[in-house]
């Protein structure tokens, strides 16, 4: 049975980013991504316990609400992300709140960099990586100076003590991983257990590190009937080996290749889509399996933009390029 669940999670994958794709191309853009974002915040709500902004319902708010603005002066969307950046630093959604103000800086571009964009999409999505991890840096820093509220400054520090990255003691069971990757590179197989001995290794990985090892959750959700490593990539190595690795990139390069796509749209459909590929990117790496819904919701909208673009290069003149906002995918 856990064989034949990791299957179907690896073959659902594609397949419906497949058919969103098909949606995107025959629907209103706006109109396509409120419904894809509408039909997160029910299934969210109907499996998120607890509920809270701090989980995918901030996501996925923020892309309905983008989607909903799409017609009003670009502001609009800038006070969306603004507020959606707020609402995550109170929530402790620090990847959101990050993911936001990118987002909304993305909404600034002017047109001569949205026309580079479209001839050099490599180098601007290589630029874009150093952006992001420039961004990331002064986040940290404004965590860790109390700009984002006493709380938020107090969490950051504890996490960050004795030279450790926010993503070292945030995501503990990377320690873990590691181990297991020295004990096997080549995965372990679908739906395979791990030996008791090498979990209890791996847990203990993890305890050197800073986790919290001492309730269920390793027992339980980690090391239980299914292995779940919480990040995709992890879980995609685990079970399917060299395999899934190769799933992983092309996963990253359709993301990444397609954000400067992103980018050159502007406005509140712009700023949703920079959202969805930006939270899926993280998803991908950081996230259980059971995020998948947000990594489909960025493929399909990092798949789209690349037949967009791709449609746009079969077409011999440049002024005869449709926009994103065509009257057959007007937003």
């Amino acid at each position: 049975m856990t064989i034949a669940t990791m299957v179907a999670w690896l073959i659902a994958i594609p397949v419906a980013v497949a058919l969103g794709v098909w949606g995107l191309r025959r629907l209103r853009v706006s109109t396509a991504v409120a419904l894809l974002a509408t039909g997160g915040i029910i299934g969210t709500i109907a499996t998120e316990v607890p509920l809270g902004w701090k989980g995918s319902l901030g996501v996925y708010a923020t892309a309905l609400a983008l989607a909903v603005v799409s017609r009003l002066p670009v502001n609009a969307a800038r006070l969306v992300l603004v507020a959606s950046a707020a609402l995550s630093t109170v929530a402790d959604a620090r990847f959101l709140t990050l993911i936001a103000l990118i987002s909304l800086i993305c909404t600034l571009r002017g047109s001569r960099m949205a026309d580079r964009m479209r001839v050099h999409p490599v180098a601007w999505s290589l630029a874009l990586a150093g952006v992001v991890a420039l961004a990331s840096q002064a986040a940290v820093w404004a965590m860790k100076s109390g700009l984002l509220g006493a709380g938020v400054q107090m969490r950051t520090l504890a996490q960050t003590a004795n030279g450790r990255s926010l993503i070292e003691s945030g995501r503990t069971e990377w320690a873990g991983s590691l181990h297991l990757f020295s004990v096997n590179p080549f995965g372990f197989g679908i739906g395979e257990i791990t030996n008791s001995g090498v979990a209890r290794d791996a847990i203990a990985r993890v305890r050197i590190a800073g986790g919290d090892v001492t309730s269920d959750y390793f027992t339980v959700s980690v090391f239980g009937d299914r292995v779940d490593l919480h990040s995709m990539t992890v879980d995609l190595w685990y079970h399917f080996g060299i395999g899934g690795l190769v799933f992983v990139v092309a996963c990253l390069l359709l993301l990444g290749l397609s954000l400067p796509h992103a980018v050159r749209q502007g406005g509140a459909l712009g700023g949703a889509f920079v959202l969805a590929i930006l939270v899926a990117l993280w998803d991908l790496v950081f996230s259980p399996m059971g995020n998948s819904d947000r990594l489909i919701f960025g493929l399909v909208i990092a798949a789209f933009l690349a037949a967009h673009a791709n449609d746009e290069r079969r077409r011999t003149r440049p002024e005869d390029a449709a926009p994103l906002e065509s009257p057959a995918l007007a937003s």
